[in-house]
């Protein structure tokens, strides 16, 4: 467990707990770059929960690239928070700029605030002028969003609720763009994780 102070907030390699989620009031992050055990984090997985967070650390990683993993971290986040800046200004001028609302929802999703992405994609979509192609990526994104927002808290009973949107959503991504391989094998996945978590529910 990873303790702070006098709270745990987190299961070590497995998966964050509800604290440590960026939301769009958050305006201090910590990052942090660890190495954990592979075959403690194995064993604890299997005993709570798989994720991808114990995917990648029970197959062991090299500690050397903790440096790079922070390095790139924090030169990602302060890239898509400059970008946040921009597309709000492109926003303030013209709030119908179906462009900046779809790069809006993309630079909130890769800060990983998802509720924040859906509703900028939605606009893009909900848009008159947004193109076929542009309508097609933001139903596909708002799939992603949903789909991660439900995977980075699965055993949240909402998390279900996560699943269906995610699903429904990469159905009208696929409405437009039939041709679509990432669409249909993230729908394929979200089917399969919903599926797990009815099962589950049944189980109790």
């Amino acid at each position: 467990m990873i303790k702070n102070g006098g709270e745990y907030f987190a299961i070590a390699g497995v998966m964050g707990g509800l604290s440590t989620e960026v939301e769009n009031d958050t305006k201090n992050i910590i990052i942090e770059a660890a190495i954990f055990d592979s075959v403690k984090i194995r064993k604890t997985s299997k005993k709570i929960l798989r994720s991808e967070s114990s995917n990648r650390f029970e197959k062991g990683l090299d500690p050397k690239r903790t440096y790079m993993a922070i390095e790139r971290s924090c030169a990602l986040l302060e890239k898509y928070a400059d970008a946040e800046i921009l597309y709000r200004k492109a926003l303030v001028s013209d709030s119908t700029f179906y462009k900046a609302q779809y790069n809006m929802g993309d630079a909130l999703y890769k800060q990983k605030q998802y509720d924040g992405a859906i509703k900028y994609y939605n606009k893009a979509i909900e848009n008159p002028a947004t193109d076929s192609q542009t309508k097609s990526n933001a139903h596909y994104n708002v799939g992603n969003s949903y789909l991660q927002s439900g995977l980075e808290d699965r055993n949240n009973p909402q998390s279900m609720e996560k699943f269906k949107n995610a699903i429904s959503s990469y159905s009208e991504a696929l409405k437009i763009n039939p041709n679509n391989e990432d669409a249909k094998y993230n729908l394929s996945y979200a089917r399969k994780m919903l599926q797990q978590m009815q099962q589950q529910n049944q189980q109790q």
